[in-house]
């Protein structure tokens, strides 16, 4: 244990329990280094001092995929990208419903259309109970759970009728 006792320290590091900072022995601290954020590459948009050197560190714009974009990170193998695809359509499921119906429709990969059906079903539309019904009856497992839930979360008196009568609610 370090000169601190919550904290764990090695032959290089010491633990300054007041100031609650760590600092590293072997390097100088440097004292007159400001890091300056940039904005594009335009120099007029750099938080500086003069008379301080810089070191610069591009911000890069940050911008919403659109749904090509958030449909293209759903079908990489990463399966953090994946899913990263997957979220961020997530809130954005009514407003996106015709295209995802259309999606899901030409997708090919069996995943990936499971993931278009449940954000089929969180849109919680209207529009959407013709393919929720035609899913909640299909031979594949996974597609039936996920219409059947679609249905549950459409919660209409169609969807509830149509559950009711092909024995499919719980």
């Amino acid at each position: 244990m370090g000169p601190c006792s919550r904290n764990p320290s090695g032959p290089a590091v010491s633990f300054d329990c007041i100031k609650g900072r760590r600092q590293d022995c072997t390097r100088p601290i440097r004292r007159n280094i400001k890091l300056c954020l940039q904005r594009g590459s335009h120099p007029d948009r750099t938080l500086a001092l003069p008379g301080i050197p810089c070191i610069f560190f591009l911000m890069s714009k940050h911008r919403e995929p659109t749904f090509n974009e958030s449909l293209a990170l759903m079908r990489k193998r990463n399966p953090q990208l994946a899913e990263n695809g997957f979220h961020h359509l997530r809130p954005r499921a009514k407003e996106c419903l015709p295209q995802l119906i259309e999606a899901f429709r030409n997708e090919e990969v069996r995943s990936v259309r499971c993931w278009l059906l449940e954000l089929i079903g969180e849109a919680r539309s209207a529009e959407a109970l013709p393919i929720l019904c035609e899913q909640a009856l299909s031979a594949d497992e996974s597609f039936k759970a996920w219409g059947i839930a679609g249905l549950k979360l459409l919660d209409t008196k169609a969807a509830r009728t149509f559950l009711f009568e092909h024995k499919l609610g719980d």
